[in-house]
């Protein structure tokens, strides 16, 4: 955790120097002169890792617009006037990072009063994200008013897609990364990774329909008696009662369903990764071994995210065996779950035939995808 401030406090630093270089560059007042020397010293004095994260910063902050460049100097005069402001800022660096893909592309289409409502309702699950043995779910907005936040612990997690994918529906290859992996959640991950694969390539069949229809009903079954979390299956049961025995009971079902198992997988894939902790220098190092092109969509984004994306490549070198290619799967996933929770119909894919994607039957070289969260 120190390791991570004392890199977003150079981050910050490296920002606010940015914002000020053209200007002292150009400076020909005693006071300009001096305080460019003074700031050419303390750079000679970094360490190239330290020369490489300030110069990564100077080229974001010059990329951004006028008006954001502005804001950067608010926020730098403002965190060193309040250095309580500073140690949040610090915090908010630190969950940015632990957040997925998804919830990134998320806040860029909120406003800002929605971003504040977003932090609001994220903080805690992330803060504890780490070390906590519990998954939260949260429901899509039409569910969420009369659903409360389901907890369940990751033993709760595998009974769940246990009982979507039973073992005589499981690959070979499936019960063979099973057999290796030794947690409950590395298996609980790998079987919904599993089972959005099959979501992916998967055509319909009324014999299929049938049977993904009496799995969502037997999860009801699950849901309604067998979790921990008492108080949501009271909320679960009074919800679900008007449309017990509808013809639109399963349909009403499955989003609740593959929201939690798509919100497993994500928690469960960065558990994976947090036991895998890599050195700055490891993830410097990981933007030399990608392509030019992953290279410049680094470039383009803000200095945590990209830090996040390099990260994640560097988790994936230090990780071995099963785990490897189950970090490589989760990759994937991550990178294309919107659209594969799109394509969900009855667990079976688009209706009339294969979805719209292919997926070979393990995931591509990582060094040839920039999907990673």
């Amino acid at each position: 955790m120190n390791q991570t401030r004392t890199s977003a406090g150079k981050a910050l630093f490296g920002i606010a120097c940015g914002s000020f270089l053209a200007v002292l560059l150009l400076g020909r007042s005693t006071s300009e002169r001096r305080l460019f020397e003074s700031r050419s010293t303390q750079f000679r004095e970094f360490t190239d890792t330290e020369k490489h994260n300030l110069l990564l910063s100077h080229k974001d902050f010059l990329a951004q617009s006028p008006e954001r460049q502005q804001q950067l100097r608010d926020i730098h005069h403002a965190a060193l006037a309040e250095p309580k402001l500073h140690e949040t800022l610090l915090r908010f660096g630190d969950w940015w990072k632990q957040l997925s893909r998804s919830d990134w592309d998320t806040w860029m289409t909120l406003s800002t009063e929605n971003r504040l409502t977003f932090v609001q309702e994220h903080w805690t699950t992330s803060s504890t994200r780490r070390t906590s043995d519990q998954v939260e779910i949260r429901f899509p907005e039409a569910y969420a008013r009369r659903l409360p936040t389901l907890h369940l612990t990751t033993s709760e997690c595998l009974m769940l897609v246990s009982t979507m994918v039973p073992e005589q529906d499981r690959s070979d290859d499936v019960q063979s990364d099973l057999q290796s992996l030794n947690s409950n959640g590395h298996k609980a991950l790998r079987l919904n990774l599993f089972l959005f694969e099959k979501i992916q390539n998967a055509r319909q069949s009324s014999e299929q329909v049938q049977k993904a229809t009496a799995q969502i009903l037997a999860l009801k079954h699950i849901l309604l008696n067998d979790l921990n979390d008492a108080e949501w299956s009271t909320a679960f049961k009074t919800a679900v009662r008007p449309v017990e025995g509808r013809s639109w009971e399963v349909g009403w079902l499955t989003p609740i369903v593959y929201s939690i198992f798509s919100q497993c997988a994500l928690k469960l894939g960065s558990d994976l990764l947090q036991e895998f902790p890599v050195s700055e220098a490891q993830i410097l190092s990981e933007f030399e071994k990608i392509t030019s092109e992953q290279q410049r969509e680094l470039m383009t984004m803000s200095p945590a995210q990209a830090k996040g994306r390099l990260e994640f490549l560097a988790q994936t070198d230090a990780a071995e065996g099963p785990e490897q290619l189950l970090l490589q799967r989760y990759a994937e996933f991550a990178g294309h779950q919107d659209r594969l929770l799109r394509s969900v119909s009855f667990g079976l894919g688009p209706p009339g035939g294969n979805s719209t994607t292919t997926r070979p039957n393990l995931p591509p070289a990582r060094r040839q995808s920039s999907q990673e969260p």
